[in-house]
C-alpha cells in the first residue's frame, strides 16, 4: 500500500468517526433524560425550550398516581393540574433523591405559553407525592428546600447533552 492510500484511509475513517458523533449527539439531545420516580427532562421540538414531567411506566402506574394527586387535590381543596410540570423553559434544575428543584425563565414560545401557563420562577417537585410548588421567589424557594431537609442553596445545572452522558445530576 502506497501512503498516499494510507492518508486516504485515515482521512475517511475520522470523517465517518466525527459524523457517527454528531449524529449520536443529536439523539441523545433529542431524548429525554431519566431524573428518578418517572420524571424526565427533554428538550421541545419547538422554541428550544426544556420542559420536566411525569411519565410514569404503564398505563396502570399513571392511573394511580393521577388518582392519587386527584384525591390529595380534592382533600386539600385545590385545583387538579394533573401530575407536576416544570417549563417551558428551565434554565437551571438540580436533583436530589425526594424532590427536583429549579427555576424557569422567559418563556420563549407564546403559542404553548397560551395552552399550557407555566409560572415563571423557581420550582420544587415532590417526586414522592407528585406534587410541585412553582412560581416562587428565591426566599420563598429556599423556605421551601429548608422544610425539605436541604439548608444551603443547590448549584443549578443548565440542562445539557452531557447530563446524560456523563450521569451527571442523579439523584
Amino acid at each position: 500500500m502506497s501512503k498516499d492510500f494510507k492518508v486516504f484511509i485515515v482521512i475517511v475513517s475520522l470523517i465517518i468517526l466525527a459524523i457517527c458523533c454528531v449524529l449520536w449527539a443529536a439523539v441523545q439531545l433529542r431524548s429525554a433524560v431519566q431524573l428518578g420516580n418517572g420524571y424526565r427532562y427533554y428538550n421541545i421540538d419547538y422554541g428550544g425550550g426544556v420542559f420536566i414531567d411525569c411519565a410514569p411506566k404503564g398505563e396502570k402506574e399513571g392511573r394511580e398516581r393521577l388518582q392519587k394527586a386527584a384525591e390529595r387535590a380534592e382533600r386539600e381543596q385545590v385545583e387538579f393540574k394533573g401530575l407536576p410540570k416544570a417549563g417551558p423553559d428551565v434554565d437551571g434544575y438540580h436533583v436530589y433523591p425526594h424532590i427536583i428543584t429549579g427555576h424557569v425563565s422567559k418563556v420563549q414560545d407564546p403559542i404553548l405559553t397560551s395552552v399550557e401557563e407555566r409560572p415563571l420562577g423557581y420550582f420544587v417537585i415532590d417526586v414522592h407525592n407528585d406534587q410541585i410548588y412553582d412560581g416562587l421567589n428565591k426566599q420563598e424557594w429556599l423556605k421551601k428546600l429548608h422544610s425539605f431537609g436541604i439548608h444551603r442553596e443547590p448549584e443549578l445545572f443548565r440542562p445539557s447533552i452531557f447530563d446524560r452522558i456523563l450521569g451527571r445530576n442523579k439523584p
